[in-house]
């Protein structure tokens, strides 16, 4: 996925994650570093600029991995990244972190309904997935507004280390 920038409504902007944007992501990561770590196991491994710039890495830059990432900007504000995670044989795997300010805003769902379309017009994507953890019921919420239903509940590698969590994976056929 090459789009540099995607305008999801007249507040949303989601922008192309590159490596050179390791410090502004540090700067929301570390500014959001209690919240996010309820939630995302990744967080502990992501400790400065360097650190950014590896997670990025590992997101954007996976040899023989389709996938799309981007930041999200709300009123020019960036406020957490959302994406895709991989695309593999129809279907999507999505991810996304957003500030703590940000949240229950509709953000991550408006960026799912434009997102959906441009998958499945642009890599005949037919079925998108979410995983989560089964504690993290904002996700849940974000999954199950958008329609998806409790798939299965799965045994995960984080990425970019060894660590495994279980993780409630959430489906929904979008064609």
């Amino acid at each position: 996925m090459n789009a540099s920038e995607l305008v999801v409504d007249n507040e949303i902007v989601l922008a192309s994650l590159q490596e050179s944007d390791a410090e502004v992501l540090w700067q929301l990561i570390r500014e959001n570093r209690q919240y996010l770590d309820r939630y995302l196991a990744w967080v502990a491994d992501v400790n400065d600029v360097s650190s950014t710039a590896m997670f990025i890495r590992q997101r954007v830059a996976v040899p023989g991995l389709l996938s799309a990432w981007y930041k999200v900007y709300v009123s020019g504000q960036l406020c957490g990244i959302f994406g895709a995670k991989s695309i593999v044989d129809g279907r999507a795997e999505l991810g996304c972190f957003i500030a703590e300010n940000s949240q229950g805003k509709g953000i991550i769902n408006r960026c799912l309904i434009y997102f959906s379309d441009v998958l499945i017009r642009d890599f005949g994507v037919q079925e998108v997935e979410w995983r989560c953890l089964p504690e993290n019921i904002s996700s849940i919420r974000v999954a199950e507004r958008f329609g998806a239903t409790l798939h299965a509940t799965e045994m995960c590698e984080v990425a970019g280390s060894s660590k495994v969590q279980a993780l409630s994976v959430y489906r929904k056929a979008l064609v």
